[in-house]
């Protein structure tokens, strides 16, 4: 598995709080990126947990 850097800061105003994620590693397909809020999902499908990975809960 390939090591990459996320990066996750906010910034704060009166009415509201900003967050900002920058990632150094693979890039998402573009094709995907609509679906990243969903749960467990996975673009590379030959992915498994045995392969290592992670997922936003």
């Amino acid at each position: 598995m390939k090591e990459s850097t996320i990066y996750i800061y906010y910034r704060c105003t009166a009415n509201n709080v900003r967050i900002f994620i920058r990632n150094m590693g693979e890039q998402i397909p573009v094709e995907d990126i609509d679906k990243i809020w969903s749960k467990l999902y996975k673009a590379d499908k030959s992915r498994s947990r045995d392969k290592g990975g992670a997922g936003l809960v």
